[in-house]
């Protein structure tokens, strides 16, 4: 070893050569197997986080069909069980609900009608009876309807879109004045009595992620011992549409993403279907105000 002489004749020690083997404080060894334990331990957060979200999606699907499911319960209760409304309490319901020949058709005073996936219901406004609605009752679109408003409301399911869409017909009939006569002529709808102007109004959706729709008639069989009994569409006789008091609704609604982890089979109305979607039924029984004996 090579030894230097200092200015004052002294020698300086020896340098050591530099230990590849040891960086900071840490073997190769030791700084391989923390990046290991780090890259385990980011692995296994990781899991946690993504298990954490899955649940999260999940509680969030579960929660938003729940919210869904209740505000078309909800929303259909409202519209529905004021079929038949008259805002003008005189009239009677062949006066103020006429024949309807066009689809959806109505007899003479009928307030509903319906398929197996549809119900249409037919009521009168309120207010002056020349235009000046006074918010009392709207249609299912929530535009006000005038007293010689006559709305009909249908609800239906959209299998394409997967949507629940309310279409509304509007009839507007001139009020007659004749105050001594009222309820002879009051927005009295008989043909060539009164001008009419019917306003066309496109379906719009009001959820989506809904599947199916299955509508009940309640028909009321009056007797000894009345019943009512709940009978699909083509089941009610042409003449008793008239003594329909009641509808049950059945629907299901899904969610709009894949949230199961693995597929399961769902049965709605005889119809199953097997996916990976979050899936819930409902049921609801709405009675007809001015229907019910």
């Amino acid at each position: 070893m090579t030894h230097r002489l200092t200015q004052s004749g002294g020698h300086v020690a020896p340098r050591p050569g530099l230990d590849w083997g040891r960086m900071g404080g840490f073997s190769l060894v030791e700084v391989m197997i923390g990046l290991t334990a780090g890259l385990i331990l980011i692995a296994g957060i990781g899991q946690i986080y993504l298990g954490s979200r899955q649940t999260y999606r999940l509680q969030e699907g579960q929660a938003r069909l729940q919210e869904d499911g209740r505000f078309v319960i909800e929303f259909l209760k409202k519209n529905i069980r004021i079929a038949g409304y008259r805002s003008i309490p005189w009239n009677t319901g062949p006066v103020a609900f006429p024949a309807r020949a066009t689809v959806p058709s109505f007899s003479t005073g009928q307030v509903i009608t319906g398929t197996a996936d549809s119900v249409s219901i037919r009521l009168q406004g309120a207010g002056d009876g020349k235009g000046d609605a006074d918010d009392r009752v709207a249609d299912c679109l929530g535009a006000a309807l005038d007293r010689c408003d006559v709305a009909i409301n249908t609800f239906a399911a959209d299998i394409d879109d997967a949507e629940l869409e309310c279409s509304v017909i509007v009839v507007t009939m001139t009020q007659e004045q004749n105050e001594a006569t009222p309820q002879l002529n009051e927005c009295s709808a008989t043909a060539g009595v009164t001008a009419r102007t019917i306003t066309l109004k496109s379906p719009q959706p009001l959820v989506s992620g809904f599947g199916n729709l299955n509508v009940l008639y309640g028909l009321y069989t009056g007797g000894t011992l009345p019943t009512i009994r709940y009978l699909p569409a083509i089941s009610v006789p042409a003449g008793s549409w008239g003594n329909v008091v009641s509808v049950r609704i059945g629907f299901e609604l899904r969610s709009e993403d894949n949230l199961i982890a693995a597929p399961q089979t769902y049965v709605f109305n005889g119809v199953e279907v097997t996916d990976r979607r979050l899936r819930r039924s409902f049921e609801t029984t709405i009675a007809l105000r001015n229907k019910l004996p």
